[in-house]
C-alpha cells in the first residue's frame, strides 16, 4: 500500500469523534487515535498538504461504507507493517500506536469489514490435499497425481488454503468423479495375486539409437531425444499393466575425464525415467525415477523401484551429457565435413559416454495381497450377502473419508445407492466400487468444514493434519478428538512435535515454501534458452528448487533461528548447483550441507538461485519484481498494483540502456515514483545476480552493475551484503510477516482476518524463545487463532496461556 493511501486512512480516524453513540471507553480511545493522527499524519495528509493525494482530516469513520472501511483497513495495514509514519519522522508512542491499531481492528470487526467471507468457513480440498488424502485413505501410491486434470487452485494472499478461492465447478465435479473411480480401482482389487514376470530389454530390441551393437547401446549426449536414449521400441516393448515394478539397468561410464568438446565435470549421471514409448512425448508425461552416478569402466547393475501406468516403458538417458545433438557435437569437434561420416566417428568416439548393456523390468509387485487398503475396507472375510456387513463397511469407510464420526443418516444415501445397484443386477464388486466412489464424490469427503464458532475437536484434528501433512488426520489425532483433548494447548503442542517428526511433514515443507517463497512459480517464465543455455543442463531448475526446500527443512528439523532465512553461512548443494555458483569440491548429484566461505556472495533466501530466477523475466533482471518480492514475502508489505493507465516497463533486451536508466525515466511519472522509491532500492541491491542467479559485475553490453540505492526513509543501500544486514535490522518485520503467512496457510483465513493481537502474542512469545522455526510453528498451533476464525478470537488471548 502507498503512503498516501495510508494517510487517507489515518484521516478517517481523525474524525472519529463525529461518530454518534459511542461509549466512554470508545471516546477515550477516539481521543487517543485523533491525537495520534494529528501528531503523526496530518502534516503530510491534512488540509494544507495531501502527499500522494491522500487527505485524512476529512475522512469520516463510517464503517458501514465499504469504501471508507477499505480506507481504514489500508491504514491498519500500514501501521501494522511499520511503513507509516516514515522512518525519517519521529517514532510515535508505542501505546498510542497499539491503541490506534486495536481500535481500527475492533471497528472493522464490529461492522463485518475485516476482510473475511462467510464461505471461508467451508472450503474444498485443494489439489495437494486431495492427492494426499486419497493416498492415506486408500493406502495407495498417488505419485500418478489423481488431481492432475483438476482446474488449477486459485490462491488468496498467495495460498491455496483460503476457502473463498476454492470454488467447485461442474468441470471439477466431472474430473473428481473420474479421479475417484480410478483411485478405487487402484486400492480395491479382488481375485488372485497377479503373476510376477521379468521382461529383459536388449540392445537389439531397443529403439534405434545413434550407435548400438549386440552388446550395448552407446549414449554420448544429454539431449534425451529419441536417438540418445535406451528404451524398448514399439514392437518389442513389454506390455505392462498399472502397478509397481523393479527396474534393473546394467551400465557403465567411459572416458569421464576426457577434455575437449563434449567434456563433462564429475561422473556420468544416468537418468532413469518412466513414460510412454515413442521418440517424443508430451511435456511432463515422462517421470524421473532416479538420477545415479555411474562409475567409469566398472559395469554394474542399478536397481530402482517405480510405478508404471498401463503402456509405459522404462527410459534411460545421459543426464549431464553434451547438451546439443550428436550432429552438433560432431560438427564442433571434427568440423562440418565430418557430418557425413558420423557412423565411423560414433564407433570410435572417445569422449564421455554412457554404455547400457541391458534393462529388466520385473513385476507387478505388491507388498501384500489382498492390498492393505483393500483389507482395511473389507476385512479378511468378505460377506457380500450380509446386509449388516455392508452397513459396517460403509460406516467405517465413510467415517474415515469424512474425517469424523458418522451416523446412520450420513450413510443412508450410500446404502440406498448400493441397494439400487444390486437390485438392477450389478454384482457385489461393481456395486461396492460405485458406492465407495460416491463417498469420495460427496461433500463430506471433498470439503473441510471450519464453522464460525470455535472448532470442535474433529475440526481441530483436520486443521492440524492439513496444516502439517496436507492430508487427513491419522488414527491418533482422531482418537484424541474423540476424547476431547485437542482443545488443550499442551496436547496440540505435543502433537505438533510428533507430526513434524513424521515423514508426512515434508508436505508442509513443500506446500508452504512453494507458496510463501513462490517456488511453485519457478519455471513459469524460464530463462531464454539461447542466452542462458546452461539453465537447461543437468536438471538445474530442480536443483534450485531443492536447495530452498532443503534449507527450510533444515531450519525446521533443527529448530534454528528464523534469522537464517535472511542470512546464513551455509546452504545445500549438489555438483550441478555448486558449479552454477562457482563453488568447487562438490561432486555427484546428492545434496549436502555446504558451509559458505565469507567471500562467497550467497547466504539466506536471497542468495538462492530459485528466488533470483523466479523474480526475473527470462531475459533480463527486474529490480521492480525483486523489490516487490522482498516487500511482499519478507517484510509483509505488498505494494499496490500500478495505477490505471501507466504503461508497464518494457525490458531493453538489446542492452543499449541499463535497467537503472529505464527506471529513472519511469519514475519521472509522479504516480509511479511513490511506490518505486520503496521498491527499487531493494531490487537494485540484487543486481549483481543475473536472471539465473549467477553472480556478475557487468551487464551483457559490458556496462558495470550499479547496486546502489536510497531507501524511502533516506538510508543508503549498496549491494547484497548491505541488503541482508538491513533485513536483519528489520528482523521484527520479517517475523511479523512469517507469522502472518503461517497463520493464513494453517487456518485458511485471509491475511486481513488474522487477529493482530493474536499474531503479536505469537511474535512476542517467539522472541522470548529465540525466534526458532519449529517453536514458531508450535506457537501458531497453540494459539486461539488456530482453533477458531478471527471473528471469534478474544483479543486478550495469548498462546501458551491456560485455556
Amino acid at each position: 500500500m502507498t503512503s498516501s493511501r495510508i494517510i487517507q486512512q489515518l484521516v478517517v480516524a481523525t474524525t472519529l469523534l463525529l461518530t454518534p453513540a459511542v461509549s466512554a471507553a470508545d471516546k477515550q480511545d477516539l481521543a487517543t487515535v485523533r491525537q495520534f493522527l494529528s501528531k503523526n499524519c496530518l502534516t503530510c495528509h491534512g488540509k494544507n498538504k495531501q502527499e500522494d493525494k491522500r487527505r485524512f482530516d476529512t475522512l469520516r469513520p463510517d464503517f458501514s461504507s465499504p469504501a471508507t472501511a477499505g480506507t481504514w483497513h489500508e491504514i491498519l495495514d500500514q501501521l501494522r507493517s511499520g511503513r507509516m509514519p516514515p522512518r525519517d519522522r519521529p517514532r510515535p508512542d508505542t501505546a498510542a500506536t497499539r491503541t490506534t491499531i486495536n481500535w481500527i481492528t475492533g471497528q472493522l470487526k464490529k461492522h463485518g469489514r475485516l476482510r473475511t467471507r462467510p464461505n471461508d468457513a467451508v472450503r474444498r480440498l485443494n489439489r495437494r490435499e486431495y492427492n494426499n488424502t486419497l493416498r492415506d485413505l486408500l493406502l495407495i501410491d498417488t505419485s500418478y497425481n489423481p488431481a492432475n486434470a483438476f482446474p488449477d487452485d486459485d490462491r488468496t494472499d498467495g495460498f491455496d488454503t483460503v476457502g473463498g478461492s476454492l470454488v467447485f465447478s461442474p468441470a471439477l465435479m466431472r474430473e473428481s468423479m473420474l479421479a475417484a473411480a480410478d483411485a478405487i480401482n487402484r486400492g480395491v482389487k479382488f481375485g488372485d495375486r497377479p503373476e510376477v514376470r521379468v521382461h529383459r530389454i536388449l540392445p537389439r530390441t531397443a529403439t534405434r539409437p545413434v550407435f548400438r551393437t549386440d552388446e550395448y547401446v552407446k549414449i554420448v549426449t544429454g539431449t534425451g531425444d529419441g536417438f540418445q536414449q535406451f528404451r524398448p521400441d514399439g514392437k518389442n516393448a513389454p506390455s505392462l499393466e498399472q502397478g509397481e515394478y523393479i527396474i534393473r539397468v546394467h551400465a557403465t561410464a567411459l572416458n569421464t575425464s576426457f577434455q575437449g568438446v563434449g567434456q563433462i565435470d564429475g561422473p556420468v549421471r544416468m537418468k532413469i525415467r518412466v513414460g510412454p514409448p515413442g521418440k517424443t512425448a508430451e511435456a511432463g508425461s515422462r517421470r524421473t525415477i532416479r538420477i545415479v552416478d555411474v562409475p567409469d569402466n566398472q559395469p554394474r547393475t542399478f536397481t530402482v523401484r517405480a510405478r508404471f501406468e498401463s503402456g509405459q516403458v522404462p527410459i534411460v538417458s545421459f543426464e549431464n551429457g553434451h547438451s546439443g545433438s550428436f550432429k552438433n557435437l560432431v560438427r564442433k569437434r571434427y568440423g562440418p565435413e565430418a557430418r557425413q561420416n558420423r557412423a565411423p566417428i560414433m564407433k570410435s568416439y572417445d569422449g564421455p559416454q554412457l554404455r547400457v548393456f541391458w534393462m529388466e523390468v520385473e513385476g507387478p509387485l505388491y507388498d501384500s495381497w489382498p492390498l492393505a487398503g483393500h483389507e482395511r475396507i473389507f476385512g479378511s472375510e468378505i460377506r457380500p450377502e450380509d446386509p449388516g456387513y455392508i452397513r459396517g463397511i460403509l460406516m467405517k469407510f465413510t467415517a474415515r473419508a469424512f474425517r469424523r464420526p458418522v451416523t446412520g443418516e450420513d450413510i443412508e444415501p450410500f446404502l440406498a445407492l448400493y441397494d439400487k445397484l444390486r437390485t438392477r443386477g450389478d454384482s457385489f464388486q461393481p456395486a461396492i466400487r460405485s458406492t465407495l466412489q460416491a463417498v469420495l464424490c460427496s461433500p463430506g469427503f471433498l470439503y473441510v468444514r471450519t464453522s464460525q464458532a470455535p472448532l470442535d475437536d474433529f475440526g481441530i484434528a483436520n486443521r492440524l493434519s492439513y496444516f502439517l501433512w496436507s492430508s487427513m488426520p491419522d488414527d491418533r489425532l482422531i482418537d484424541l478428538a474423540k476424547r476431547g483433548l485437542l482443545r488443550r494447548r499442551e496436547v496440540r503442542t505435543a502433537e505438533t512435535t510428533r507430526m513434524l517428526a513424521d515423514p508426512r511433514s515434508r508436505a508442509f515443507v513443500d506446500g508452504f515454501t512453494g507458496q510463501w517463497l513462490e517456488l511453485d512459480q519457478l519455471g513459469e517464465m524460464p530463462p531464454d534458452p539461447k542466452r542462458f543455455r546452461h539453465y537447461y543442463q543437468g536438471d538445474l531448475e530442480s536443483a534450485m528448487r531443492e536447495e530452498s526446500r532443503r534449507f527450510f527443512a533444515h531450519l525446521l528439523d533443527n529448530n534454528l533461528d528464523v534469522a537464517r532465512f535472511l542470512d546464513a553461512d551455509f546452504t545445500f548443494l549438489n555438483q550441478r548447483l555448486a558449479e552454477h555458483y562457482g563453488i568447487t569440491g562438490i561432486e555427484g548429484s546428492t545434496f549436502r550441507r555446504v558451509r559458505l566461505a565469507p567471500d562467497i556472495p550467497r547466504g539466506g533466501l536471497l542468495g538462492q538461485a530459485s528466488i533470483l530466477t523466479l523474480t526475473s523475466n527470462g531475459t533480463v533482471t527486474s529490480p521492480v519484481v525483486r523489490g516487490v518480492w522482498v516487500l511482499s514475502n519478507l517484510l509483509g508489505d505488498t505494494p499496490n498494483p500500478p495505477p490505471a493507465g501507466v504503461a508497464e516497463l518494457e525490458p531493453d533486451t538489446r542492452g543499449a540502456t541499463t535497467i537503472r536508466e529505464q527506471l529513472e525515466r519511469h519514475r519521472s511519472n509522479k504516480r509511479c515514483a511513490v511506490c518505486h522509491r520503496h521498491i527499487d532500492p531493494l531490487g537494485f541491491a540484487l543486481e549483481h545476480f543475473d536472471p539465473t542467479g549467477q553472480w556478475r559485475t557487468r551487464y551483457d553490453k559490458r556496462q558495470p552493475v550499479d547496486t546502489s540505492g536510497v531507501l524511502h526513509d533516506g538510508r543508503k543501500l549498496q549491494g547484497f551484503a548491505e541488503l541482508k544486514q538491513l533485513l536483519l535490522e528489520d528482523k521484527n518485520r520479517f517475523l511479523d510477516c512469517l507469522v502472518e503467512k503461517l497463520l493464513v496457510y494453517a487456518t485458511g483465513n485471509r491475511s486481513g482476518s488474522i487477529d493482530s493481537n493474536q499474531a503479536r502474542a505469537i511474535v512476542d512469545h517467539s522472541r522470548q524463545q529465540g525466534t526458532r522455526l519449529a517453536d514458531l510453528v508450535r506457537l501458531v498451533v497453540a494459539s486461539d487463532q488456530f482453533v477458531a476464525p478471527a471473528s471469534s478470537i478474544k483479543q486478550s488471548s495469548q498462546p501458551g496461556t491456560s485455556p
